[in-house]
C-alpha cells in the first residue's frame, strides 16, 4: 500500500500519469478487515482487488493526517526496532527492545500515533481490525489514557520502562496495574515532599532513582514507605526535643546531646541513608522519653549519698564527744582522787 502511495507521490512530482486503485461499490461488496487479508493466492480475486484498493486508500488517509517527515520517523523506528513508547525526557535510555508478542498491525498503529502525534485509531477500527480484535482497541484507548495521565502526574520523573514495554506489547492488564502502582508511588512522592517541606528538609533522590531504575515498582514502593516512616520519626523526635523539660527531665538530660542526634537524623535523611536517620531519631527518642526516669534515679543516688555523708558526720561528732568526755573524767580523777574512789 505504501509502495503505491510513494509511487503516486513521486509520479505527481515529475508529472507522470497513471491509474491508481479505486474503491467503488462493486469492490466494496467484497470488503474484509484488512488484518484478515491472507497470503497471495489464498483469497478470491475479488477480495484481492478490494484489499489492494482498500490498503492504498488507507495509506492515503494516513498520509493525509501527517506528512512525509512523520512517515519517515515511523519507518525509521520500525527499522531500528525501537520501542513504540519512548521516554519523554531527554537523556533517558529507551530500554528494552520491542516485544515479540506484538503483531504488525498493532505495532504500526502504535508507531504512527507515537511518532507523528496524530490519532489513527478510528481508521484501524473502520478498515483494519476484525470484530474479534475490536475490544483490544477499546482496552488500548483506556490504557493509553491512563498512561498519558500518569505522565502528567509524574512531571519531571520518567515512568518506568516496564510500563512502556507492556503498553507497546498490548499487554494492557499488566500495563494498567503498573500504572496504578506508579500512581500510588507518585502520590507518596507528593506526601514526602509535603512532610519534608514542613520539617525544612529536602527529599533525597533515592525514590526517583528507584522509580525510574531497574529495581521495579515494588522496590520504589518500599523506598517511599520507608521515607514516610523516617519523616514521621524525625517529626516525633523533634517534637519531643522541643517540649520544655521538667526539673527531673533536665537532670536526666545532663551530659546528653539530643540536638546532635536530631541534626544527624536530618542530615542522614537528606543523604538517603534512612537506616542512619532512623537510628539517630530513635536514640533521641529513647533519651528524651527516658529523661524523667533518669533524672529521678540521679536524684535518688545523690540524695542517698548526702544522707550517708550526714550519718558519717553525726557519727564522727558523737565519737569526738565521747572521747572528750573520757578525757575530762580522767583529768578530774587525777585532781580529786578521793572523790573518785
Amino acid at each position: 500500500a505504501f509502495a503505491e502511495f510513494y509511487a503516486v507521490q513521486a509520479g505527481q512530482q515529475i508529472g507522470a500519469t497513471g491509474e491508481t486503485f479505486e474503491l467503488d461499490d462493486a469492490t466494496l461488496e467484497h470488503r474484509i478487515p484488512l488484518n484478515s487479508w491472507g497470503d497471495v493466492g489464498v483469497e478470491d480475486l475479488a477480495v484481492e482487488d478490494y484489499a489492494y484498493a482498500a490498503t492504498y486508500h488507507l495509506a492515503t488517509l494516513i498520509g493525509g493526517r501527517t506528512d512525509l517527515a512523520g512517515l519517515r520517523a515511523v519507518w525509521k523506528a520500525a527499522s531500528d526496532d525501537e520501542l513504540s513508547y519512548l521516554p519523554i525526557h531527554p537523556g533517558v535510555a529507551p530500554g528494552v527492545s520491542i516485544a515479540v508478542t506484538q503483531k504488525g498491525w498493532q505495532r504500526l498503529l502504535d508507531l504512527l500515533e507515537e511518532r507523528t502525534r496524530k490519532s489513527y485509531t478510528d481508521l484501524w477500527d473502520e478498515w483494519v481490525v476484525a470484530d474479534a480484535d475490536r475490544p483490544l482497541l477499546a482496552e488500548r484507548t483506556a490504557a493509553r489514557s491512563a498512561y498519558a495521565a500518569a505522565i502528567r502526574r509524574a512531571a519531571d520523573w520518567e515512568l518506568p520502562q516496564r510500563i512502556r514495554y507492556d503498553l507497546g506489547s498490548w499487554n494492557f492488564d499488566a500495563a494498567t496495574e503498573e500504572i496504578t502502582a506508579a500512581d500510588n508511588i507518585l502520590l507518596q512522592r507528593d506526601q514526602i515532599a509535603t512532610a519534608a517541606r514542613r520539617l525544612d528538609l529536602m527529599p533525597p533522590p533515592t525514590l526517583e532513582s528507584a522509580f525510574e531504575g531497574g529495581g521495579g515498582l515494588p522496590a520504589a514502593a518500599d523506598e517511599a514507605n520507608a521515607e514516610l516512616t523516617t519523616l514521621d520519626d524525625i517529626s516525633d523526635a523533634g517534637a519531643l526535643l522541643a517540649a520544655e523539660p521538667s526539673t527531673l527531665e533536665s537532670i536526666g538530660l545532663l551530659g546528653e546531646e539530643p540536638q546532635q542526634d536530631l541534626d544527624a537524623a536530618r542530615t542522614a535523611f537528606e543523604a538517603g541513608d534512612l537506616g542512619a536517620s532512623d537510628q539517630a531519631a530513635a536514640r533521641l527518642t529513647t533519651v528524651r522519653s527516658g529523661a524523667q526516669d533518669a533524672g529521678r534515679q540521679r536524684v535518688v543516688i545523690v540524695g542517698g549519698g548526702l544522707l550517708g555523708l550526714d550519718t558519717l558526720a553525726m557519727a564522727g561528732v558523737s565519737l569526738r564527744r565521747r572521747r572528750r568526755r573520757r578525757r575530762m573524767e580522767q583529768l578530774h580523777a587525777r585532781v580529786h582522787p578521793t572523790f573518785t574512789q
